[in-house]
């Protein structure tokens, strides 16, 4: 089985870019379909409807979670995080489940700090949990950035891609920027939305002025958009993904 890594970053200013996924080597088994987009195009339906899946199959179709078989298991690591951050997360989480469908589990906290590696080898014959951490990026290459998605998918037997863990780090040094709770501008419940956006299965969109308008000009405002901020839950375009992130039957999940 050959894995397939995506980083999302959210950076200090609210702008957000997804670098290109990587295939460690090393692994057995069949290999993502070759030529599949990573990064498909944006999806319009017509103003606000906008929305980017992280990864597709072949035919189009997004890499999803399996929706059968159980909660997906979360852990947490609230070293660093302000107070009140559980709640937002916990807040997010029932957001997310109520629009995908699909169901996330804090199941407690750790102290493990996700590793360049996480999520990529199986844990006693299980994929490992999702991992939400918060550190300083500080001294590092991306001491701008904000938060750090990276979801895990692979190829299984019927090669569909299907993820299978994810870590998402917040950093730090932005404590400050986002307030707790919902509303308004810069909003940390609104940043937490963004990223688990991403653990979903949503890509940033091109946000107002920076990639791409309608035919007239104008985008609406996404969560997903690239410019964050000025929303703090999800929006027409962003539901409709998650929506279809949501569908779509059982998937076969393969063992590490």
């Amino acid at each position: 089985m050959r894995f397939v890594l995506c980083l999302v970053v959210i950076t200090l200013l609210g702008f957000s870019t997804a670098a290109e996924p990587h295939a460690p080597a090393g692994a057995a088994g069949p290999t993502p379909v070759p030529g599949a987009p990573s990064r498909p195009a944006l999806v319009t339906g017509g103003r606000p409807l906008r929305y980017r899946f992280t990864a597709t199959n072949s035919d189009g179709k997004p890499a999803r979670w399996n929706p059968c078989g159980g909660p997906h298991q979360v852990l947490v690591n609230l070293a660093g995080a302000q107070a009140g951050a559980l709640t937002d997360l916990r807040t997010g989480l029932a957001r997310l489940d109520a629009v995908t469908g699909l169901k996330f589990d804090i199941v407690g906290e750790t102290s493990a700090v996700p590793g360049e590696r996480w999520g990529q080898e199986g844990v006693s014959g299980a994929w490992p949990p999702v991992l939400i951490a918060w550190r300083s990026f500080s001294g590092t290459a991306d001491s701008g950035d904000a938060a750090h998605t990276t979801p895990v998918w692979v190829q299984n037997a019927q090669r569909r891609l299907v993820f299978v863990s994810a870590a998402i780090v917040f950093n730090t040094d932005d404590n400050g920027l986002y307030h707790s709770g919902p509303g308004g501008t810069m909003s940390r419940l609104g940043l937490v939305e963004h990223e688990l956006g991403h653990l979903a299965g949503l890509d940033d969109i091109p946000g107002p002025g920076l990639e791409q308008a309608g035919s007239d000009g104008a985008v609406g405002h996404e969560l997903m958009d690239r410019l964050v901020g000025s929303v703090d839950r999800y929006q027409t375009g962003d539901i409709r993904g998650l929506t279809l992130l949501g569908r779509g039957g059982c998937l076969t999940v393969p063992a590490p």
